[in-house]
């Protein structure tokens, strides 16, 4: 949470492609300037490693423990759940599961049973896809007690708070051309108080 009041701090300047610092610049390339020189083009911001758009670039075991903390760990999911896409997944099957969860959790407000996935999973037309998604829970399982969740944890908050950030500095650009001074204050405060921790029943 400091880091991402730090994050906000200085954001008001940075509402168009000149103005951003280069690692939030929409054409940037994470592989094209050398770590130091990144490091101060982003000078202020923790962004210390090079953006990633996907959460499936940091790999197959790092999906399978999100998924399996979104399952086990009721608090985890209410601090990401509004801020996690499908859409940084790349795989159908992980898609999917996202969506079932953030679905049944906008409605119940808690995780799914395997139960209750079982039936979303028997919906699906193709054999195929529910196939994949049956193995890639049982894979999820697997690393229930894995000693690095709360890493993965953190680093996927922190992931999905810079992508809905990003997101919010993008469409404050086009506000910023009609000039919309409220609508881009309420739109980087909204995206600054996402995934905050919140206390139960609020």
């Amino acid at each position: 949470t400091k880091n991402r009041r730090q994050y906000g701090r200085g954001i008001w300047q940075f509402f168009s492609d000149e103005h951003l610092p280069v690692c939030l610049q929409r054409n940037h390339s994470p592989r094209v300037l050398p770590p130091e020189q990144e490091r101060s083009s982003c000078e202020g911001l923790p962004l210390e490693r090079p953006w990633t758009e996907k959460l499936s670039d940091y790999g197959f075991s790092f999906q399978s423990k999100l998924i399996i903390s979104l399952l086990t760990d009721r608090e985890y999911l209410r601090q990401i759940y509004d801020i996690i896409d499908p859409g940084y997944f790349d795989s159908e099957p992980n898609q999917l599961l996202i969506k079932f969860i953030k679905e049944y959790y906008n409605q119940y407000k808690t995780a799914p049973t395997l139960d209750t996935l079982k039936i979303q999973i028997k919906d699906i037309p193709s054999d195929v896809i529910k196939l994949a998604i049956v193995e890639t829970l049982k894979e999820a399982f697997k690393h229930v007690k894995s000693d690095d969740l709360q890493a993965i944890k953190d680093e996927s908050l922190n992931f999905c708070f810079n992508q809905n950030l990003r997101k919010a500095i993008e469409d404050s650009v086009d506000l910023l051309q009609s000039k919309k001074y409220d609508a881009i204050k309420r739109t980087i405060d909204n995206a600054m108080k996402a995934g905050v921790s919140r206390d139960i029943g609020h």
